[in-house]
């Protein structure tokens, strides 16, 4: 019973794979027909897709071409209403232009002649100003003349008369210079033994052209004994205690003369050599310390002015 359940599950079996075997036959020739089929119509698919793309491409180039003669067209159309319209505005431009150049020029025009015209007027102001200026000046100038011719000719009346007031003491005190060797140097030669020169200082504001501007005030003294000599630097050294320093000048008088005529300017070592030989042996002179220029406390004090030092040395 066993076996012949046995025999008959073998061949349910062997049956069983038989319609499998068959099964899978039938199913590999459908699969085969399937995948035929598939490939005939993706080869139509694929025939009708390229000829749709070119048929595609072709109409897209023609309608590119379209495109692009429309589009040149149209860029030409629109250069030319372009160049048209620059056109027209480089007109309207240059038209403006040379309005607004003719109304600058106007402009100008008129300034130029408003300035021209108070320029003019300006320059005749300042005539005018410049001619009552002028006018006033003279007037002013020839007050200033008539004052001072009035108060030069009382000055030169006063002088006149001063100078002949005192003519005979000017005389006196000076008849030692008129004479060769004066009796007071001859004294004091016999006096001062050793003597070199004994200098007398006067001292005055500026040149004046009256003798007795000469001959006010108290003298200083320098003198110079032996064995000392007459030179410029000792001069100069033992001259500044009498103000002789800053602007102001040196003279010595020559014989035989009365201030200022005769008075000779010292400027250094030969001038110095110069005034002894004009002494001639004499041993007395006069010195005179002129200013040259504006006063200061220094060199014309009131204090210095009239007493003046006396120096005496020997080198």
């Amino acid at each position: 019973m066993d076996s012949k359940v046995c025999h008959n599950n073998v061949e349910v079996d062997k049956q069983v794979y038989h319609e499998r075997d068959e099964m899978d036959k039938r199913v590999q020739c459908e699969r085969d027909d399937m995948d035929n089929k598939v490939r005939q119509e993706r080869a139509a698919v694929d025939k009708v897709m390229k000829q749709e793309h070119e048929k595609m491409v072709h109409k897209f180039k023609s309608i590119h071409e379209q495109t692009k003669m429309k589009l040149k067209s149209e860029r030409e159309e629109m250069d030319r209403k372009v160049m048209e319209e620059r056109a027209a505005t480089d007109q309207a431009f240059k038209q403006e232009h040379e309005k607004l150049e003719k109304q600058f020029k106007k402009i100008r025009k008129d300034m130029n002649q408003k300035l021209q015209q108070d320029r003019d007027d300006m320059d005749r102001t300042i005539e005018l100003e410049r001619a009552k200026m002028d006018c006033k000046n003279m007037q002013a100038r020839a007050d200033m003349d008539q004052k001072l011719q009035q108060k030069r000719e009382d000055i030169e009346s006063k002088a006149v008369l001063e100078q002949v007031n005192q003519e005979a003491k000017i005389m006196q005190d000076h008849a030692r210079i008129d004479r060769k060797i004066p009796p007071t140097e001859q004294s004091d030669s016999k006096s001062r033994p050793g003597l070199v020169m004994d200098f007398s200082i006067y001292k005055d504001r500026e040149l004046s052209d009256i003798p007795k501007g000469y001959l006010e005030g108290k003298p200083g003294s320098m003198i110079i004994n032996e064995p000392g000599k007459v030179e410029w630097y000792l001069m100069v050294e033992h001259l500044a205690p009498h103000d002789y320093r800053g602007l102001v000048d040196l003279y010595y008088i020559e014989p035989g003369c009365v201030p200022p005529n005769g008075m000779v300017l010292i400027e250094g070592p030969e001038h110095v050599e110069q005034m002894m030989q004009a002494l001639k042996g004499r041993k007395k002179c006069d010195l005179y310390i002129v200013r040259n220029g504006p006063p200061s406390i220094d060199s014309y004090g009131y204090d210095g002015y009239y007493g003046m030092a006396e120096e005496e040395f020997n080198c």
